[in-house]
């Protein structure tokens, strides 16, 4: 729960676009998660998309996340590796046309915008190797940097 700070994400995903990403989570008393994700390149041209997230009771780390209601089915979402203060990393795949047609995506969030290249580097290395132990399907190299810390201006 709490804020993260989008590091990476796939180049693929098409309602995603901008820098200075946030993700924020918060627990609602009927056990759904409210999602707010915000980008903010320019605190005049900022981005942001809300939706609830369901919980899977019987797998931990796994959620439906419904962006809104015209969406037509909820996204499958589910966190393959997180230390709870440093990273998380998400992973989604959802299957279309009888699982004959596959889309996957992935996210690097972490706890606190980071800009010192070290901090990145080493988030980077602990992260590659959970998806390749996770998801060696998945090419991490579709994973591209998004801007973090001193040039953002963080929407509240």
């Amino acid at each position: 729960m709490g804020r993260w700070y989008e590091l990476r994400r796939d180049e693929r995903i098409p309602f995603y676009d901008g820098d200075c990403t946030t993700a924020d989570y918060t627990l609602k008393s009927d056990g759904t998660v409210d999602v707010k994700n915000t980008d903010s390149d320019n605190v005049d041209d900022a981005d942001e998309g809300s939706g609830t997230a369901y919980p899977n009771r019987d797998w931990p780390g796994v959620l439906a996340v419904k962006f809104s209601p015209f969406q037509p089915t909820q996204s499958n979402y589910k966190i393959i590796g997180t230390d709870y203060t440093t990273y998380s990393i998400v992973y989604s795949c959802s299957a279309y046309v009888g699982g004959l047609y596959n889309i996957e995506y992935a996210w690097v969030l972490t706890r606190d915008p980071l800009t010192d290249q070290s901090d990145i580097d080493s988030i980077t290395t602990t992260t590659d190797a959970i998806f390749a132990d996770k998801v060696p399907t998945y090419d991490t190299s579709l994973l591209q940097y998004t801007a973090q810390g001193g040039d953002c201006t963080y929407i509240s």
